[in-house]
């Protein structure tokens, strides 16, 4: 049994023996057995109570990094359907608070935070101290030409369908089916990319979806967020 299982084990075990507690509670007619009985069944209901507080973010923080990975390798679907149930959970969740503590009432006043709060979170400084003794380019084993059309075509065969439309609104179900003619399309685009080394301004767009994680959902840093980005650029980003 693996550690999540033995603990899960441990929490029903606490609940079967509340639940006896309980039972000897209601049949003890002794009135000092009744009081010790209580204070037993007290003291393990604190116990399933803080056992199951702690299950609880557990699974949410283990499905979170489910959908961390699912996004790495672009299945948008399992990220939804991971979200979707995360936020089942809570239908309504807390409203987030400002840097200083202040809860913020309004839903304007919350997207402005989450703005904020994501744009310190994914922006960071570059490194004072750079990467010295790199190898030089030409002594790696890497093409430096501009994709092929096998290259393009590979990649596009390699996406998973099923996946949401993004900021773009393509889907990779598109791409696959006149994979053809996306292919010659995609392939003119990404020898421009290549040349210009500047990607459209669509592919600096993402869409990010929040997740849960571990602590007060009011508090900003206790949610993750994983950055949804547009398909073509996925495609682009399989064959580098």
């Amino acid at each position: 049994m693996n550690e999540n299982g033995e603990r899960l084990a441990n929490t029903w075990k606490a609940i079967d023996e509340r639940a006896n507690l309980k039972e000897k509670v209601l049949s003890t007619r002794s009135s000092r057995l009744k009081e010790q009985t209580q204070k037993e069944y007290a003291e393990k209901n604190k116990e399933v109570e803080k056992r199951a507080r702690k299950d609880k973010k557990n699974h949410l923080e283990e499905r979170a990094e489910e959908a961390e990975k699912a996004a790495a390798r672009g299945d948008l679907s399992t990220v939804f359907k991971i979200t979707k149930e995360l936020c089942g959970q809570s239908k309504q969740p807390p409203p987030v608070k400002d840097k200083n503590g202040k809860i913020i009432i309004t839903e304007r006043e919350q997207a402005v935070r989450w703005v904020e709060h994501f744009m310190a979170a994914l922006n960071r400084q570059k490194p004072i101290n750079e990467f010295q003794g790199a190898p030089k380019l030409e002594e790696l084993d890497i093409s430096t030409d501009p994709p092929s059309k096998e290259e393009i075509t590979k990649a596009i065969k390699s996406m998973k369908s099923g996946k949401a439309a993004v900021i773009d609104g393509l889907q990779a179900e598109l791409l696959t089916a006149g994979i053809n003619t996306e292919t010659t399309i995609l392939h003119d685009l990404f020898k421009d990319i290549w040349e210009e080394n500047k990607i459209p301004e669509d592919w600096a767009k993402g869409l990010i979806v929040k997740l849960t994680k571990k602590g007060a959902l009011g508090n900003c840093d206790n949610w993750r967020g994983i950055t949804l980005l547009s398909i073509p650029s996925e495609v682009f980003c399989r064959i580098l």
